[in-house]
């Protein structure tokens, strides 16, 4: 119980005394075989947090709150606390923050060296992330691809975190990443989707951005942190660029296929499409062969009434299918 404000020995008085209850602090302290004058510093603490009561007896004895009333509300006390403290980081944050810029202008880059390193500040920065979320996905070997993203972004998504993504129309190439992403879009994530992207990089609230300043074929990892700063507004800045130029996944969201006057196959070969993928990668993602992907293709554009991909595409957008 040490999260409500209890030491080890407070809550072994606690449960003493629900377990005896009307006990004497003499009595308590037979029970735990603590010192008496520890158990009584304990009980009075006991009391100022209305976990028990003291009567007028003498020996006073005590008895304890019911714990569904008393646990409950002190819970609930500390939450607003901690809410409380939250609201201030803002003003704290950029009390700090103009303060490094004018004396230390070195601060608002940190260096990060190791793969360890960098993903717990990667986790740290996503938990306090509570406005928006930006990032840059490049191309990933990992045949877990996307399953960071998932168990990142879900929770964030959650508690109403706008997420916004850019993905290297390459990175939709790796197996399986596709139905991870789509799960994300499920949850409420934006995505587009870009032919190159410069670098990954990842900007909460505006405020931190975090991104690689080495290659694969350095073999060591690290990344650079950038506080506010012209630097971070010309990151944000990039994105919001690639963003303007990117194609939307799922079409933003992902539209019924009822109305659309296609089949469900040809609705998910559309999207695909739209995102540049290959006939071969399409096959890949949607698990079928290249054969049944050239064949649903050629539906789709025949029920669009056109010849090529290219067409395809003008003709969905004309529509408004993508």
């Amino acid at each position: 119980m040490e999260p409500l404000g209890l030491g080890a020995a407070e809550e072994q008085v606690y449960r003493a005394l629900l377990s005896a209850p009307e006990s004497s602090a003499r009595a308590l302290a037979d029970r735990t075989g603590l010192p008496i004058g520890r158990v009584r510093e304990d009980l009075a603490h006991l009391v100022t947090l209305r976990l028990a009561q003291r009567d007028d007896s003498r020996p006073a004895r005590f008895r304890p709150v019911p714990p569904d009333i008393a646990i409950t509300a002190l819970a609930s006390e500390r939450q607003s606390a901690l809410d409380l403290a939250r609201l201030a980081v803002p003003q704290l944050l950029a009390q700090y923050q103009e303060a490094t810029a004018a004396s230390r202008p070195g601060s608002l880059l940190e260096v990060l060296t190791g793969p360890q390193v960098g993903r717990r500040r990667f986790l740290e920065l996503l938990s306090a992330t509570s406005v928006e979320l930006l990032t840059f996905d490049r191309v990933s070997e990992h045949e877990n691809a996307g399953a960071v993203e998932v168990e990142a972004e879900a929770p964030m998504l959650g508690r109403g975190v706008t997420c916004r993504a850019i993905y290297e129309q390459a990175a939709l190439d790796v197996p399986g990443r596709l139905p991870r992403l789509r799960h994300l879009a499920d949850l409420g994530e934006q995505a587009r989707v870009a032919p190159r992207l410069p670098f990954k990089m990842m900007i909460c609230d505006r405020k931190r951005a975090m991104l690689p300043i080495t290659t694969a074929s350095t073999g060591t990892e690290s990344v650079v942190l950038v506080g506010p700063s012209a630097l971070l507004d010309g990151l944000v800045e990039i994105f919001e660029g690639y963003w303007q130029r990117g194609t939307p996944l799922w079409s933003g969201a992902r539209r019924e296929v009822e109305g659309t006057g296609l089949s469900a196959e040809e609705y998910e070969v559309l999207q695909l499409l739209a995102t540049g993928l290959k006939d071969e990668a399409i096959a890949r993602q949607l698990g079928i062969s290249m054969r049944t992907a050239r064949r649903r293709i050629s539906s789709l554009t025949a029920t669009l009434g056109v010849g090529t991909r290219f067409q395809a595409g003008v003709e969905a957008a004309r529509r408004g299918l993508l």
